[in-house]
């Protein structure tokens, strides 16, 4: 598994981010990603992206491209 995702896919660190503004989806194989802004304490803004699964396998946890809604 390693070679094909490497370790950062499997680190321990959690990042608990609690206001965040999606600002894409992208459904497309092999992996969906979200892309997101988050706000730190000062107004300053980070552009995020987090990879899930592909949109096969998120669609059977109810997903769909229709999911999250840039402004959402």
């Amino acid at each position: 598994m390693f070679a094909h995702h490497g370790a950062t896919s499997y680190a321990n660190n959690i990042v608990v981010l609690k206001e965040v503004t999606v600002t894409k989806l992208v459904w497309a194989n092999p992996h969906t990603i979200v892309l997101f802004d988050v706000k730190d304490d000062k107004g300053n803004v980070s552009h995020w992206a987090g990879e899930a699964g592909s949109p096969s396998a998120v669609s059977l946890l109810g997903w769909t491209k229709n999911s999250l809604q840039p402004g959402t």
